[in-house]
This record gives C-alpha cells, structure tokens and sequence, in this order.
C-alpha cells in the first residue's frame, strides 16, 4: 500500500471536520490517488472527492464557512479553501455522478463508470480501504492507459457545454497517455481511430477544460 502525501494546507482542516461531524462514505478518487502510485512525490494540484448525500450535507454549511462552494463545468461541486492559492476540491455527490448510465449507489458503481482504468481507483478516507474495481494498480505498475468502458451514450457534457462526453474522453484518452508516458492498450486505441472525427471540437474542449497534450 501507499502512503498519500497530500501537502495541501486545508486537507488537514477538511478531514478534522469531517471526523468532527462523524459522517460515513467520503472517499479520495481519481488522480491524487494514481499519481500517489505513479510517485509519492507528485504534488496534486486538485482532490476529488466522491461523498455520499448524508455526509456532503452534514458538510456543506463547513465548506461554505471555510472556502468558495461553485459548481464546476460537469454540474458537480467544487471548493476553493480560504487558507489554500488555486488548489481545489472536486466534491462529487455519488449518487448524483452521471455519464448516461445507471444511478450510482456506492463508490464502485462510481469507479465503474470512470475514464480510465488508471483513474478508476479510490481510498475511504476513514478506514483506508482501497477500491480498485477496474484492475487500475496493474495498468498503473504496467504503465498501460486503457479506457474503462466504450459504452457511453453520446450525449452532451451539461446544458450549457454541448460537447459529447465521448468527445471529452476521446482528448483525455490522448492527453494523458502522453502525460504519463503510457502505451495506450489495443482496444482503445482502435476507438481512439475509429473516433478520429472528434478531434475537430479541440477549439471547444480546450475553451472549457484544458489544453491536451496530444499526438494526432
């Protein structure tokens, strides 16, 4: 196992609340937790954070007091800590994480509908407990960037970003295989191929996310 080296100043202040408040089903997902496998000594420039409805609403009124609670460009939470520059917090209500799927009950319903198998890792922030439903550690320690699944509908990101979901993942597919310096596996990139039309919304993928990093 790994020990997570989280040097954010209002990481401390958040899980003291969080013990303080007694509340079950928060759990770190996502980047932080890969790149703590990739090397300890990666800085995470962001948390996200998959909590249950009970727990995020014995909280919300903490963040509110603490930080800037927005929303961010997939509908979902976002905190800004007072006592931290530009580091943020993605919060992500499980039940409430939609790519067009099923509801999600629980956090593996949530990793199962991830990017990445690399992504699709998590740990209880109180008990410890690892999830790693989609075998991501192995792909991690193979330097292998596979995508979780290929059957998304083609439906937008939110109503105010018309962009597909699928085409969000088509550039992130890209961006962080060469981010990481993984091999993309053989099945996704035959969809990365077959998709080769998505490349044509980059203006408006790099307008509301990021710049990818890509080798078309």
């Amino acid at each position: 196992m790994i020990n997570l080296k989280l040097e954010v100043s209002s990481f401390g202040q958040f899980m003291g609340h969080l013990l303080e408040a007694n509340v079950e089903g928060v759990y770190l997902a996502g980047g932080a937790v890969r790149n703590a496998f990739i090397n300890p000594e990666l800085k995470a420039k962001d948390l996200d954070i998959f909590i249950t409805r009970s727990a995020f609403d014995q909280i919300k009124d903490h963040l509110k007091e603490h930080g800037k609670l927005s929303v961010n460009q997939f509908k979902t939470y976002r905190w800004y800590a007072f006592i931290d520059d530009e580091f943020y917090y993605d919060i992500i209500i499980i039940p409430e994480f939609y790519n067009g799927l099923w509801k999600c009950r629980n956090i593996t319903d949530a990793l199962n509908q991830f990017d990445i198998t690399a992504n699709a890792l998590a740990f209880d922030l109180f008990n410890g407990i690892f999830y790693n439903p989609q075998n991501g550690l192995l792909d991690i320690q193979q330097r292998i960037l596979r995508a979780v699944r290929f059957d998304y509908p083609e439906i937008a990101v939110s109503n105010d970003i018309t962009l597909s979901r699928n085409t969000v993942l088509w550039f992130r597919y890209y961006h962080y295989a060469k981010k990481l310096n993984f091999t993309i596996d053989p099945i996704t990139k035959k969809w990365l191929k077959e998709n080769d039309f998505r490349k044509h919304g980059l203006a408006e993928f790099t307008n509301h996310f990021f710049s990818p990093s890509l080798s078309l």
